[in-house]
Order: structure tokens, then C-alpha cells, then sequence
């Protein structure tokens, strides 16, 4: 059973990371794309970020009930 939360939890950080690197490229990308103004594109640069965190809070918080509800 250790063995088993070791494999998910180096699953789950994999997963994470991948998905953590995928989101700072491409939507800093996408924005800089879109937004000329230097200003606005700092102010919509937070909010995305504080956005993500919100985002991966959730998801790790679901993922952490599942997973003890399980054990």
C-alpha cells in the first residue's frame, strides 16, 4: 500500500509539472499575442497567475478527498 501512494504521488507531481509548464508558455504567449499595452498586460499577467492558483487548488484538494476517501 506505501509502495502504491509513492507511484501515485509521483504521478500526480508529474502530472502537474507538465501541466504547470504548459500553462506559463502558452498563455503567457497567447497574451502577449493579444495585449500591446504594457500595463494591462501586467494587471491580466496576475490575475491569470492568481487564476492557475486558484485552478491547481481545486483540483489538488478533489484529487486529495478521492484519494484518502479511498485509503
Amino acid at each position: 500500500m506505501k509502495n502504491n501512494s509513492y507511484v501515485i504521488a509521483v504521478k500526480m507531481s508529474v502530472f502537474y509539472f507538465l501541466i504547470s509548464v504548459a500553462w506559463v508558455l502558452f498563455s503567457d504567449r497567447a497574451l502577449n499575442a493579444f495585449v500591446n499595452n504594457r500595463n494591462l498586460f501586467e494587471t491580466i499577467n496576475t490575475f491569470k497567475g492568481i487564476l492557475y492558483v486558484v485552478i491547481t487548488t481545486a483540483l489538488l484538494f478533489g484529487s486529495l478527498v478521492h484519494y484518502l476517501s479511498e485509503s
